[in-house]
């Protein structure tokens, strides 16, 4: 992969070039290897014959040395000395081995110098053996001498002219102890004639052993022909019978001068034809190395002289190749680069007729009708230039139109939600509440068609973004079907939910655009199904560890769709035809827009269907798993759970439901007769499933024989089913097919029920105690979130701002049966509150009272020391209503406390009436009376500016509010130049900074991204929902 892309980014002249000399290094290489073989076996040669001049001057030298011994001559010259050590430095370098062969001619020089001063025969005949030892030992480091790369044929003669060398010198020191046998220095030597003839008999051996290794192992046939010959000689007859007479005679003092005088000279005279024989040997391999050597330098120079030559031959065809290419491409390009009139460069001629000029010519016609061409391109981009600009215009306009028309109707659209939330929550009557009703659902109807035009025309725009998150998939589907639930049930025609027990609980995906799509879908198939089923499901395709496969489905038994129309419907402002317009309504855009957010998900619609028949339509995405499966409710393992019911299916999808949250079914039965009673101590939960066929009255008989002490009911009922008031015959109600978290909350509540009855009768004779509590709270919105929760649990309780009113509440008297301490307070916070409570109970010998850390942190180390300080428990903020109430109810139940109506004590009356103080900026008064109810409704002061100016007065004067509520288009001064000079302000003064939520009628990402940018905190799209509005103030504020 690198190197792709380094080749790549070379130009055609570099490469070229590399495609050249990679070959003309490798030749290179190649030539230099041979080269150093042909350099090394010339030194291997010239090392061979510094050897064989080595040999012979140690010989001459040897010889000369011991016949100056015999003849009682002069020393030998010292050049011969002197030569021989430059043959050392020749053959053995100035290494290790070089030192020990000079140490050893120095120790042969020396033994010639004391065989002189020699005194008695004994002492000459010690350093003749001495000198033997010496000479023995050169001669073996030079045969140790290795030869890298040498001929074959030199290498055997060479040592072949060892093998002489050794036959040479045994044969010379036999001749020499045989002379100084017969002398009369061997009368005086204390050394007996027996172990000298010994010596000679050993002698003898060694000369036959090499003579045998010469002949078997190393020399040719020519020389073992010259060695014949010379054997042949009459002389060696006559050294031989000498040498069998010396050795067999007993006295040597038998021989006669003339016998000793004859057998001396025939020693002498076979040494002298031996050394002759050596001479030839050497001078043949002397000749040899010197011709070997004169080839080897031949061929190197051929050699050499032909890799050159080929080297430079390639290099200029390289080279002139390379500028042919480069120069015919460099016209290429030329012509390529020719602009508009710019004709300077096509007067240019190409020669040559090979494939790269042939193609710079077809370059050159083809610019030269580019050129011709360019004129009417000009003109036709003129035009299609003023067209483009007209099309932007247009869509500007276009963009501009939907931007004010969202924001035009979404000012009064506000005052219509808002006002008819705040009427819903007045006292009505029922038609009032069903006008309503009507007033608010077409509102949002209405809402939800532009909310469509504004998707279309940002998909459009390239301006719609997808925002995944955490999102409990399965709680989408059945919320979608719970959506469509009233109209499938008003038409008469079936729904059902079909989940399969592998799909995640969690999957990180965008919910608000995944039930945009799912919704449409749904909205359709009940708008067009007048009989039947319809269904909505999600299959589970293929699964690793973090990311699964989901197939989304929804089908229908309705009218269908053409086959041939099939691929329009998902057009913008597309239906099947005129008639189902006129027939359901609709705009067409709901399709179009949900294609177009599947494939930015990543996914893409299917639609199967069949006119008179019904349709599916599906898709599949690949979606990363955040939590695999649901949170078991352990509590539940020790409640006895009976599921009564007749459908197969329908128990079947009940129970696998119970299980994917930890809740095990003991007992399926269809006879509510054989249900078994319930114990005095036992938690019994019976879900009943209702049956189609089983008339209302049986039902309610049914529950009437069920309903008991120790025994909750959860019914199950039909979506089909009449509305009856079942009153307290049960204890929990949800409707097929919609369970999820609604079927776990009704079990729930049941199970808990059940816990209570237990308590009432194990206290039925103790005097019940309403639970109370102390709330330890300094913010005013939590404590009105908590409070409410408190009396939904009923309890009575106390507020505290700080943890030093707390404590003061605490130990003056009040029982508490639970504390709700927030962590972080002024005055005193609720660690060290905690810390103060439970010094006074061990003061006082009092039993812990359980307490609960309210606390906004989520760090380990805070957590810990929650408990480190004695709490009991901890709820994280923000915290979940069932959270915070399932922990009430345990600590209630632990402490066998029933339950009682909610009774708001004095305490809390007189604690709850300071409120946080808001700035309202806004300049319709509708919108201005819409977000005045809100606040007011939740407690909070305000004060109304009606522009941006109005605000920055107003904020100047007093910095006493808890936040701001910004609206961004106004008159005088918008909401971003309001709170950019507010943020200003706050700086310039050191002032911590006032949150601020924008409320703006414009869902453009653009002008979403402008209030973050100005300094604004949050942001709330109207019309401003009541729920979100409080939502955004309540995290801000605690903040």
């Amino acid at each position: 992969m690198v190197f792709s892309q380094f080749w790549n980014s070379l130009l055609i002249k570099h490469k070229l070039f590399l495609l050249v000399a990679m070959p003309l290094c490798l030749s290179l290489f190649l030539v230099n290897r041979q080269l150093s073989h042909i350099n090394l076996q010339v030194t291997s040669l010239e090392k061979a014959q510094h050897a064989v001049k080595f040999l012979e001057d140690l010989s001459q030298y040897h010889f000369s040395n011991r016949l100056a011994i015999v003849e009682n001559q002069s020393q030998p010259a010292n050049s011969l000395a002197s030569d021989i050590r430059n043959d050392v430095v020749q053959l053995f370098g100035t290494g290790e081995d070089a030192k020990n062969v000079n140490m050893l001619l120095d120790n042969y020089i020396a033994n010639i110098t004391e065989i002189k001063g020699a005194e008695s025969g004994e002492e000459l005949l010690e350093l003749i053996e001495w000198q033997v030892d010496i000479y023995r030992q050169v001669i073996l480091e030079v045969e140790k001498i290795h030869y890298a790369e040498l001929l074959e044929s030199v290498d055997n003669h060479l040592r072949a002219l060892y093998q002489l060398e050794w036959l040479m010198f045994w044969s010379q020191e036999e001749g020499w102890f045989s002379q100084w046998l017969l002398s009369a220095d061997s009368q005086d030597s204390s050394r007996s004639s027996t172990e000298v003839l010994n010596e000679i008999r050993l002698l003898a051996q060694n000369q036959q052993l090499f003579l045998n290794r010469f002949l078997a192992i190393n020399a040719d046939q020519e020389q073992v022909k010259l060695l014949l010959e010379t054997f042949s000689d009459p002389v060696f007859q006559q050294s031989n019978n000498f040498r069998a007479q010396l050795l067999e005679s007993d006295n040597i003092a038998k021989f006669t001068p003339e016998e000793m005088a004859a057998g001396t000279a025939a020693l002498n005279a076979r040494l002298s034809r031996l050394q002759s024989v050596g001479m030839q040997i050497e001078d043949q391999v002397r000749l040899e190395i010197e011709e070997s050597i004169a080839v080897f330098t031949s061929q190197k120079n051929l050699f050499l002289a032909i890799s050159l030559s080929l080297f430079l031959i390639v290099l200029l065809i390289g080279i002139s190749l390379g500028m042919r290419i480069t120069g015919n491409l460099k016209l290429v390009l030329k012509f390529l680069s020719v602009k508009d009139s710019d004709d300077s460069h096509i007067t240019v001629n190409v020669n040559g007729k090979d494939e790269l000029s042939t193609f710079a010519k077809e370059v050159k016609r083809l610019t030269v009708e580019r050129l011709e061409q360019r004129q009417k391109l000009i003109e036709a981009k003129e035009e299609a230039d003023t067209a483009k600009n007209a099309a932007i215009q247009a869509s500007k306009a276009k963009s501009s139109f939907l931007a004010n028309m969202s924001h035009e109707i979404r000012t009064p659209l506000n005052g219509v939600i808002g006002i008819s939330e705040v009427l819903a929550d007045t006292q009505l009557t029922a038609t009032q509440k069903d006008y309503v009703n009507t007033i608010e659902t077409s509102s949002h109807l209405l809402l939800s068609l532009i909310n469509d035009i504004l998707d279309f025309s940002k998909i459009e725009s390239g301006m719609l973004h997808i925002s995944a998150h955490s999102t409990a998939i399965r709680e989408t589907i059945y919320d979608i079907a719970s959506i469509v639930a009233p109209k499938v049930k008003e038409k008469g025609i079936n729904l059902d939910v079909n989940i399969d027990q592998s799909v995640p609980n969690r999957v990180v995906i965008d919910d608000h655009r995944i039930r945009q799509v799912l919704m449409n879908f749904m909205s359709n198939a009940v708008k067009f199904t007048d009989k039947g089923t319809v269904s909505i499901g999600i299959k589970c395709q293929d699964d690793t560890d973090n990311v699964t496969q989901l197939l989304f489905e929804v089908s229908d038994s309705g009218i269908g769709i053409d086959e041939d129309r099939q691929a329009s419907i998902f057009e913008p402002f597309t239906q099947e035809d005129e008639s189902t317009t006129r027939q359901f309504g609709g705009t067409g855009l709901g399709l179009a827009i949900s294609c177009q957010l599947i494939e930015m998900m990543g996914g893409k619609i299917g639609l199967d269907s069949t006119k008179g028949v019904g349709s599916r339509f599906y898709f599949t995405l690949s979606l990363p798993v955040d939590e695999r499966d649901a949170d078991k409710k352990a509590h539940s393992q020790d409640a006895e759970v009976i599921l009564l019911g007749a459908d197969v299916l329908k128990l079947s999808r009940i129970t696998k439901e119970l299980a994917f949250f930890g809740i095990d079914i003991n007992t399926r039965l269809n006879d509510p007769a054989l249900i078994p009673p319930a114990t005095a101590d036992g938690k019994q939960v019976v879900i009943i499933s209702e049956n189609n066929q089983t008339p209302l009255s049986d039902l309610l008989n049914t529950i009437e024989a069920l309903k008991g002490e120790h025994r909750t009911l959860c019914l199950i009922r039909n979506m089909s089913s009449e509305a009856t008031d079942f009153g307290d015959s049960i204890d929990a109600l949800i409707t097929y097919p919609l369970l999820g978290s609604r079927l776990i909350k009704a079990f729930q509540h049941c199970y808990q029920s059940v816990i209570e009855i237990n308590q009432q009768t194990a206290t039925s004779n103790i005097q019940v105690q309403v639970p109370h509590a102390l709330l330890v709270e300094d913010n005013l919105v939590n404590q009105k979130v908590a409070s409410l929760h408190l009396q939904k649990a009923g309890c009575t309780y106390d507020i505290a701002n700080n943890g030093q009113e707390a404590v003061e509440l605490f130990t003056s008297g009040n029982h508490y049966h639970f504390v709700l301490m927030d962590c972080m307070m002024p005055v005193m916070d609720g660690l060290q509150a905690t810390e103060e409570i439970r010094a006074y109970e061990k003061a006082q010998q009092i039993e812990p009272t359980p307490i609960l850390a309210l606390t906004a942190s989520v760090v380990d180390d805070d957590i810990q020391r929650c408990f480190d300080v004695g709490m009991d428990d901890y709820i994280p903020k923000p915290f979940k209503a069932e959270v915070l109430q399932e922990k009430i109810l345990a600590i209630i139940s632990t402490r066998t406390i029933s339950k009682q109506p909610s009774v708001t004590s004095e305490s809390n009356r007189t604690n709850s009436t300071v409120s946080k103080r808001v700035l309202l900026v806004e300049d319709n008064l509708v919108n201005q009376k819409v977000a005045s109810l809100h606040l007011k409704k939740a407690g909070f002061e305000y004060d109304i500016a009606n522009n941006g100016q109005e605000a920055i007065d107003i904020y100047s004067e007093n910095q006493q509010f808890a936040l701001i509520l910004m609206d961004c288009m106004m008159p005088v001064k918008d909401g971003f130049e309001a709170t950019k000079a507010i943020r200003s302000f706050e700086s310039d003064n050191e002032i911590s900074p006032v949150p601020i939520i924008a409320l703006t009628a414009s869902v453009v990402d653009d002008d979403i991204q402008r209030c973050f940018d100005a300094g604004m905190d949050a942001y709330v799209p109207k019309p401003v929902r009541r729920e979100k509005l409080l939502h955004e103030m309540t995290n801000l504020i605690e903040a």
